[in-house]
C-alpha cells in the first residue's frame, strides 16, 4: 500500500508541477501580445500564412525602453510559437546552445529568449 501510495504522490505532484510551467504560457499570438502590452511592452505579433517546416506558427517581438538616471535602457523579447509542444522542444533542444540568445527558455508551446525581466512578464 505505501509504494502505491509514494506513487501516486509523485504522480500527482509532478503532473501539478508540469500544469503549472504549462498554464503561465498564453494560449496564441493574440493572447501573448497583450500580456506584454499589459506588462508596458510594445508587442508585435505576426502570424505565419502556413504551418513552418519545424512547426512555427508565429512569432511575437516586444520592445520596452526608457529614460532614466542612468540614461536610455531598451529591452526586447522574441518569442515563437510552434503548433505542438514537441516541435517547440525539438527547435529549443536543437537551439539552445546558440549564439546571443539570453534567457533562452521553453514556455509551454513558445520558446522565449530576450532579457530577464522580459522573460519574466512572459511567463507571468
Amino acid at each position: 500500500m505505501t509504494k502505491k501510495l509514494r506513487l501516486f504522490a509523485f504522480v500527482f505532484v509532478a503532473f501539478f508541477a508540469l500544469f503549472a510551467l504549462v498554464a503561465c504560457a498564453p494560449k496564441d499570438g493574440a493572447a501573448a501580445k497583450e500580456k506584454m502590452e499589459k506588462a508596458g511592452y510594445t508587442a508585435t505579433w505576426s502570424a505565419y500564412s502556413k504551418v513552418g517546416d519545424n512547426g512555427e506558427v508565429g512569432e511575437l517581438g516586444a520592445f520596452k525602453a526608457s529614460i532614466g538616471s542612468g540614461g536610455f535602457s531598451a529591452s526586447g523579447l522574441t518569442a515563437t510559437l510552434f503548433d505542438t509542444t514537441a516541435h517547440a522542444k525539438a527547435y529549443f533542444n536543437d537551439t539552445k546552445n546558440a549564439e546571443g540568445k539570453s534567457n533562452f527558455t521553453l514556455v509551454g508551446k513558445w520558446v522565449v529568449w530576450g532579457p530577464e525581466d522580459a522573460v519574466k512578464a512572459f511567463k507571468k
